[in-house]
């Protein structure tokens, strides 16, 4: 196993936890960078968290 795929798990239980808590708090609601890994998620009722997302550049307009 390289050190490489043990972070990745890490980090994948680490989000696993955090949208546990979430939903059994009742929170709907994250803010987040990772896109990627919360978009796909959805709830036991089917619906999926509303994900804030802060833009790593901001918006200069």
């Amino acid at each position: 196993m390289s050190k490489m795929g043990s972070a990745r798990r890490r980090k994948e239980g680490a989000h696993s936890i955090t949208l546990a808590l979430a939903e059994g708090l009742g929170i709907r609601r994250i803010a987040t960078r990772d896109v990627r890994h919360f978009a796909a998620v959805r709830l036991r009722d089917g619906s999926s968290f509303e994900l804030v997302v802060h833009p790593t550049i901001p918006d200069r307009s």
